[in-house]
């Protein structure tokens, strides 16, 4: 019976590294294909009118200050990560989560390059 409990904390100790294994791999699969695509990369995500913010109902102009601010750290974080030289602490701004601006899809392209950047320095960044 010590030698079946043995073997069994085994197989289940080695199909939770065989599960670590392929998630790793996973991702460095992401990564390569993110690097392929992005060889000469540059921040493609394109600026976002001012005047978008304050046509919003629901934006003060202080509001559209500290919207175009945030975004504008995302871009040099973007680059930051990209380049292996980001803080060890990566902060976008409050306010790209306080505000219901994060539902709007004009920053799809934002997210997706602070995630492809992210992703790529995973094993960089604390």
């Amino acid at each position: 019976q010590e030698e079946k409990d043995g073997l069994k904390t085994q197989v289940s100790s080695l199909k939770r590294r065989c599960l670590e294994t392929e998630l790793r791999c996973e991702a460095l699969e992401q990564s390569v294909q993110i690097l392929k695509k992005d060889a000469n990369w540059v921040y493609s995500a394109p600026e976002i009118p001012r005047i978008y913010w304050e046509e919003e109902e629901e934006y003060e102009d202080f509001e559209a200050d500290q919207i175009d601010e945030a975004v504008k750290s995302l871009r040099v974080y973007c680059r930051q990560l990209r380049k292996g030289s980001a803080p060890g602490k990566v902060e976008v701004g409050p306010q790209l989560f306080d505000y219901p601006m994060s539902r709007h899809d004009i920053l799809l392209p934002h997210w997706q390059e602070l995630a492809n950047a992210l992703n790529l320095s995973r094993g960089s960044i604390n």
